[in-house]
């Protein structure tokens, strides 16, 4: 009973606010939208429950043909064997077939990913590149420290300029959820492991067309995972946690 009365409090608060908005247009439209996100679950510990599908550009719960639901297909190096939703690799990886394109906005890149111990040092369950002649342009990645568990994030601008690493511990032989949150007007890059916040980078990512791989990395295409990837997404436009949450 107690929850249904707080219940009704939330909703009685976000109905006259509306209303008000309405009426007398004393809010923005970033005030109402965090209203509602705070009253629906959109921050803290809780899993967002808003509906972001018109930010989504990459959703790869991947099929057979290797093409997600956002229409992007993916190229295979050597086997990558589907199942169940999750892409199975073996030191082998995948590449867009065409650049996406997201940056000078908010962004997040979220997935899960197991890799094991075999996969290769320095291999990235994730990294994106605007070029595929020159690894460095707008590159951001996650790439394993040789054969240890922990990896090295590394940024760089279109022009190449190295913009900062940070480190995550503990990434190797576990299934983990991975989830990037960019906010452009803080220039904050926000990692999440399993959802925790592991680390903030302080960075500026240019709006680019980057190349997307899964399993390895531009720089060193050899260095590639066994292990598998799913449920990988790109949200261009927003950020969808700043805080810690709940991975679904």
């Amino acid at each position: 009973m107690a929850n249904n009365v707080i219940l009704e409090q939330h909703l009685r608060a976000a109905l006259s606010g509306a209303k008000n908005y309405i009426e007398q247009k004393t809010a923005s439209d970033a005030d109402i939208t965090a209203m509602l996100d705070n009253i629906f679950g959109n921050s803290g510990d809780q899993q967002s429950t808003s509906d972001y599908s018109q930010y989504l550009i990459v959703d790869s719960p991947f099929n057979e043909d290797l093409t997600d639901n956002c229409s992007v297909v993916w190229n295979p190096a050597g086997t990558v064997t589907v199942s169940d939703g999750a892409a199975n690799f073996n030191k082998t990886y995948l590449r867009s077939n065409e650049p996406v394109t997201f940056g000078g906005q908010d962004f997040t890149i979220r997935f899960y990913a197991n890799m094991d111990s075999s996969s290769a040092g320095y291999c990235a369950p994730f990294s994106a590149a605007a070029s595929l002649s020159n690894a460095r342009l707008g590159e951001i990645d996650l790439r394993r420290d040789n054969t240890a568990s922990s990896f090295s994030t590394e940024v760089f601008n279109g022009s190449g300029s190295f913009l900062g690493s940070v480190t995550l511990s503990n990434l190797i032989g576990a299934l983990r959820h991975f989830e990037l949150n960019y906010s452009h007007d803080d220039s904050a890059l926000k990692y999440f492991i399993d959802g925790e916040l592991k680390a903030t980078q302080t960075c500026s990512i240019e709006r680019l067309a980057r190349y997307i791989f899964l399993g390895t990395n531009n720089y060193t295409l050899s260095a590639s995972i066994v292990g598998t990837i799913s449920h990988f997404q790109i949200y261009d436009g927003v950020a969808i946690h700043s805080e810690n949450f709940t991975p679904k």
